[in-house]
């Protein structure tokens, strides 16, 4: 957290702001870890984590039980990242709720 408050745009800020969100995502405080991928994908849309910022924004939205909303993220994973690890987890994810990839 202080490599961003003292290098925010530093080389390694992306991956810092992402990896606070997988911490709290894997300690099971979701909606931290969705304002963090929040900012992961809102600071660096065009970064080497965003695409996985996105998938595991939908993750998290599910575990916060905001279907809808984990859907749309899911979806645009798929769209906007296709061949990538993360569209298929994401559509693999998508088919398994039992939703439409599109």
């Amino acid at each position: 957290m202080d490599y961003l408050k003292y290098y925010p745009d530093g080389d390694r800020a992306e991956n810092c702001q992402f990896y606070i969100g997988e911490i709290n995502y894997m300690n099971g405080d979701f909606q931290r870890a969705v304002d963090a991928y929040h900012i992961t994908v809102d600071r660096y849309p065009d970064g080497n984590k965003t695409a996985a910022a996105h998938l595991k924004l939908g993750l998290a939205l599910l575990e916060l039980r905001q279907k809808d909303a984990a859907a749309k993220e899911l979806r645009f994973v798929v769209r906007k990242y296709p061949r990538t690890d993360e569209a298929k987890k994401a559509t693999d994810r998508l088919r398994g709720l039992g939703l439409p990839l599109r």
